[in-house]
Formats: C-alpha cells, sequence, structure tokens
C-alpha cells in the first residue's frame, strides 16, 4: 500500500485549522496537490518569473525550456508526441475547443460525405463533452444518438455516423470502458472518435495510440496538478489539417492590416500568454505521479475501493442504500456512488462534512445519465493514491450516522 499523506501539508494544515482528521474522498472532482508540485510553481515565482518564448535573457530561457519540458512529460504520459499536446485552461475549454476545430474543418472540406449526419455520445458523458457537441449538433442539423453500453455503440455506429464521443471512465460509476473495439468500429465506418479522459488520466494506464482514439482531453487538476490546466491531444496526422480557433499573441508568423499566418507548430493552436506556473507545476505532478508509479496508484485504488466496495454493499443488503457503481473494480477507476433511501444526498454530505469527511453530492455534470437511473442525485466517494482503509471506515461511520439521525 502506498502512504503518501505527508506529501500533502493540506492533511496537516486542515487538522491545524479544524482540531480533526480530513478524509478527503472527491478526487473524482479534483485531486489534492503535493507539496512538490506546489515548491515547483513556487520555483517559478520566485526564481524565473518571467513570460515564455521570445524572451532572450536568462529567466525567460528557464521559463520556456521548463514550460516545454512539462509539454514532452505530459505527452510521454499519455503515449503521444510533444507535437499532438495543446494546452488549455481544462477539460471544458479543450471539449469546446475541439468541437470548434472540427467545425471548421468539416465546413473547410465540404466534400465530405452528406449522410454523415448522426453523432453518437455516451449517456454517461460530462456536460462538458455534451453541450458542445449539443450546440454543433443543433447548428448544423445533426442528429444525436445516445447509447448506453460499448456494445450497443458498436451497434449504433455506421456509415452515417459522423462522430462518436464516449468518455475512458465514468466519473459517476468509476466504470473503465472498453474504449479500443469503439475505436474499431469508428475506424470501419470512417468515423471521428473523441475521448473524455478526465477521469482516467492519472489513475489508470492511459496510452492514447493503443486506444485508437482521434483526440481526447483531460484537466491537470485531477491529476495532483494545479487548476487551470487543461490538455488537448490530437492525432497528429490529423492534426495537421486543423485550424485555430483562438487567436492572438504567441501564435502568429506575420500580422498584415489585411491578413495574417499563423505558426506551424503547436503553438498555433495557443493564443495568448498560458498559465505558466500551472503547467510548470503540472510537469511536477506527472513527475511525482511517475515516481510512485501508474501500476502502483492503480493496485493500491482497487485495493481501497474494493474494502468500500465490500462494506457499503453491507448496507445495501441490510436495504439501507443503493449502489450505482462498477462493482467490478478491476473495472473501476476508483468511484462509487450511492443512494441513501429517503435521505437526500446533500443532506448526507452535509452530515459527512460535518464530521470531517469529503464526498460530493448532486447530478456530477452527468444529468442525462441521473435520468438514466432515474434518481435526481448521488453521493459519490472517490479514491486516489492517498487514500487509506482508515479513511474509508470513517465513510462508513459517517453513512451509518446519516441513517441514525434520519431514522430518529
Amino acid at each position: 500500500m502506498i502512504d503518501k499523506k505527508d506529501d500533502f501539508s493540506l492533511f496537516e494544515n486542515y487538522r491545524h485549522d479544524h482540531g480533526d482528521h480530513f478524509v478527503y474522498l472527491d478526487s473524482a472532482a479534483s485531486s489534492l496537490t503535493p507539496d512538490i508540485v506546489l515548491e515547483a510553481m513556487n520555483e517559478y515565482y520566485t526564481h524565473y518569473r518571467s513570460n515564455i518564448d521570445r524572451g532572450l535573457y536568462k529567466t525567460a530561457q528557464k521559463a520556456t525550456s521548463t514550460y516545454e519540458d512539462a509539454r514532452r512529460k505530459i505527452a510521454d504520459f499519455i503515449g503521444a508526441s510533444d507535437d499532438e499536446v495543446i494546452f488549455t485552461s481544462g477539460s471544458t475549454l479543450a471539449s469546446n475547443m475541439l468541437v470548434q476545430m472540427l467545425e471548421n474543418y468539416f465546413e473547410k472540406h465540404s466534400k465530405k460525405d452528406q449522410q454523415k449526419n448522426e453523432i453518437v455520445v455516451s449517456v454517461y458523458a460530462h456536460h462538458s463533452d455534451l453541450l458542445p457537441l449539443q450546440e454543433y449538433a443543433r447548428r448544423k442539423q445533426l442528429t444525436i444518438r445516445y447509447t448506453q453500453s460499448e456494445n450497443e455503440v458498436r451497434d449504433y455506429i455506421n456509415e452515417h455516423t459522423l462522430l462518436v464521443s464516449w468518455p475512458l471512465v465514468s466519473n459517476v460509476t468509476g466504470r473503465i470502458f472498453d474504449i479500443t473495439s469503439v475505436a474499431h468500429k469508428a475506424k470501419a465506418m470512417n468515423a471521428l472518435l473523441l475521448c473524455d479522459m478526465t477521469a482516467a488520466v492519472g489513475h489508470i494506464g492511459v496510452d492514447v495510440n493503443a486506444l485508437g482514439i482521434d483526440a481526447g482531453y483531460f484537466s491537470m487538476h485531477k491529476v495532483c496538478g494545479p487548476t487551470g490546466v487543461g490538455i488537448l491531444y490530437i492525432r497528429r496526422d490529423f492534426l495537421r489539417d486543423m485550424d485555430p480557433t483562438l487567436f492572438g499573441g504567441g501564435m502568429v508568423w506575420e500580422v498584415g492590416e489585411e491578413r495574417s499566418s499563423y505558426r506551424s507548430d503547436i503553438k498555433r493552436f495557443e493564443g495568448g500568454t498560458g498559465n505558466i506556473a500551472g503547467i510548470i507545476g503540472s510537469g511536477a505532478a506527472v513527475d511525482y505521479v511517475q515516481d510512485i508509479g501508474i501500476q502502483a496508484i492503480r493496485d493500491h485504488i482497487e485495493t481501497i475501493t474494493e474494502y468500500a466496495m465490500i462494506e457499503l454493499e453491507k448496507l445495501e443488503q441490510s436495504g439501507y442504500i443503493t449502489l450505482y457503481t462498477e462493482r467490478d473494480t478491476k473495472e473501476n477507476a476508483g468511484i462509487i456512488s450511492f443512494d441513501v433511501k429517503g435521505i437526500h444526498p446533500h443532506d448526507v454530505a452535509q452530515i459527512l462534512g460535518d464530521h470531517h469527511v469529503a464526498i460530493r453530492a448532486g447530478h456530477h455534470c452527468a444529468q442525462p445519465l441521473m435520468q438514466y437511473f432515474d434518481v435526481p442525485a448521488l453521493n459519490r466517494a472517490s479514491f486516489y493514491f492517498y487514500n487509506t482503509k482508515d479513511d474509508v471506515d470513517m465513510l462508513i461511520a459517517g453513512v451509518q450516522k446519516v441513517i441514525r439521525t434520519f431514522k430518529r
């Protein structure tokens, strides 16, 4: 088992501020950030604070090289090349940029098959994945078809399919999906496969080439990095035909009064000054996760999830809760969603929070899935390598207290 709580000052600071241990079970919303990442960001601010590119002085050169080192580290972490990785502010911007880039691409290549008028989307889709596609479909009068499983999505992909969007991991159930089989069918039907990797990267091993996806994205704040950094991956041979959607300094080659030309490298998609400190911190986060080892992290998460599943299933068998999750822990990335019967999830989360146990309550930006489950909201506990069996015990004790409180 991994023992890394001491790498996170937040735990000790919480104990100092609130007089008790902090049980953090909300890593699917945002992982915690280790001190070493904060130190890397502070080093940038205190030792070589400068803008990147073009500056010829020492601190600017240091900032630029460290920034680009982070790109290479992140690209290698997901099995990509550094000229396939675009920095954004998060998964939401990455998803919106990707859809806009695709819309422009299809407009430019207007000779595409006019029969391709459908988008196949998972019912497990996060809102940041779904909403840009809905808007695109509305603008272009395309049909969205929702699917519930890998078998069903393979059946839905046909000669009319333009795009397929499927997450690698559900942020509600923790299910690790078989993306490669979806990719094979999409490729056979000449459809593009987009993948939301946000709940997966840093929690399971990810190799974009092995997955066979055309494009995907994730946020570094769920991989021990800071907020405000997203990664948009687009397959290189496809990216070459894409045009930028954000315009400003840094991405231009030459600007005239009437027309401008843009860089030919990956920077043409990164107009303006990026989150330099955050991206440098993201490189440090990848180093930190790599030092632990993704397989060691996966094994730890599986052990904790299995222990939590056994304890929660006891409450389910007693009729107190219902689990909405992937029960095979080998196919679960560390997320358990549940409903305490007769008690609103927000009440559950509030009582647990009062007892220093942090979980998430709500629809988890997945309202179509809530409708599929026929629930208004769910409680969600999500685990990472800094969680222990003691944390799970505190969760179970908290849920039992919720049940006793409302029974009275």
